[in-house]
C-alpha cells in the first residue's frame, strides 16, 4: 500500500513539474510574447540586404495627428539632404498627401520612425523584383559595347580612300551609340528606382478622411480648386463693379453740371463762334444762288 502511494506521488510530481516546464518555455525568451503586452510597432525589415537583386519597394502610411503642419515639418525633418527628396505634395486644411523618395538603404530607419513615432492607422508594402530584367538590359549593354569597339577598331583598317565603306561603318556606330544611350539611360531609371525606395505618406487630422485620396478624388479637388478660383474672381470683379455704379449714378452727372456751369461763358463764346462762321459761310453762297 505504501509503495503505491508512492508511486502515485512520484507520478503526480513528474506531471506537475513537465507542465511547469512547458508552460515557462511558452514565456521564455524568444517567444511571440517575450516582447510585454505586444503595444506599439517594433523595428522591422523591410528589405533585402542581398546587392546582387534589385527590387523596387513602395511605402504606403497614414498617420492621424493633431497637429499637421508640425508633424509634416518633422516627417521632412527625417530626410537627409541632398540625398533624400519630396516629389510631390498635396496640403488640404486638415490633410497632407506627400510622396517621399528616401534611399533605399535607409528606408527600415525612415518608416520604423513613423511607426514608432506617430499613430500610424494604415501601412502598405509592396515590392518589384525586377533583377532579371535588368540582367537582361546588362546584358543587351555589354553586347552593344563589344559590337561598338569592333566597329571602331575595324574602322581603322578601312583605307582613307574607300569613302562608302568608311560612311557605312560611320553610319552603323551611330545607330549601334544610339542604342547604347537608350539602354543607359533604361539603367539609370532602374538605378534610381531601386537606390530610392518610394514613400507615400498621408497625414490627416481628425475632421479628414483616414483614406489617402485617390487619383480620381486628387482631379475632382484640383477641378474644384480651380473652379473655386474662378469664382472668386468673378465675385471680386463683381463686388468692384457693384462699389463703381454709385460713384458713376451720382458723381458723373453732378460732375457734368458743375463742368457746364463753369465753363458755360466760354461753352456760349464757342457756340456763337461756331454759328457766325457758319453764316460768313452760308451768305457767299446766297449771294451766287441770286445771280
Amino acid at each position: 500500500m505504501k509503495k503505491k502511494l508512492t508511486l502515485l506521488l512520484l507520478l503526480f510530481l513528474s506531471i506537475f513539474a513537465f507542465t511547469g516546464c512547458s508552460a515557462s518555455n511558452h514565456r521564455g525568451d524568444g517567444s511571440p510574447n517575450a516582447s510585454g503586452d505586444g503595444s506599439g510597432a517594433t523595428e522591422q525589415s523591410l528589405i533585402l540586404t542581398d546587392p546582387s537583386r534589385k527590387i523596387i519597394y513602395t511605402v504606403e502610411v497614414s498617420i492621424k495627428t493633431k497637429d499637421l503642419i508640425g508633424t509634416t515639418n518633422e516627417i521632412k525633418g527625417k530626410l537627409v539632404a541632398g540625398e533624400d527628396w519630396v516629389e510631390k505634395e498635396n496640403m488640404t486644411d486638415n490633410s497632407n498627401y506627400i510622396i517621399f523618395r528616401v534611399k533605399t538603404s535607409r528606408l527600415n530607419e525612415f518608416v520604423n520612425a513613423l511607426r514608432n513615432e506617430y499613430e500610424t492607422t494604415q501601412f502598405k508594402l509592396e515590392s518589384e523584383d525586377v533583377s532579371l530584367d535588368y540582367a537582361d538590359v546588362e546584358a543587351k549593354k555589354q553586347v552593344l559595347q563589344t559590337t561598338l569597339d569592333n566597329l571602331r577598331q575595324y574602322k581603322t583598317t578601312i583605307p582613307p580612300g574607300d569613302i562608302t565603306r568608311l560612311m557605312q561603318i560611320d553610319k552603323e556606330i551611330e545607330t549601334r551609340q544610339y542604342e547604347l544611350d537608350r539602354i543607359e539611360r533604361q539603367l539609370l531609371v532602374y538605378n534610381q528606382r531601386v537606390g530610392f525606395s518610394t514613400v507615400k505618406v498621408y497625414v490627416y487630422g481628425e475632421k479628414a478622411s483616414p483614406k489617402p485620396p485617390t487619383y480620381d478624388k486628387a482631379l475632382s479637388n484640383s477641378f474644384s480648386n480651380g473652379w473655386n478660383a474662378v469664382l472668386a474672381i468673378l465675385k471680386f470683379f463683381g463686388q468692384a463693379l457693384a462699389t463703381i455704379i454709385p460713384f458713376a449714378v451720382i458723381i458723373v452727372p453732378v460732375g457734368a453740371v458743375i463742368l457746364g456751369i463753369v465753363y458755360r461763358d466760354k461753352i456760349k463764346a464757342r457756340f456763337k463762334k461756331d454759328k457766325k462762321e457758319k453764316t460768313q459761310e452760308e451768305e457767299p453762297q446766297e449771294k451766287e444762288n441770286k445771280e
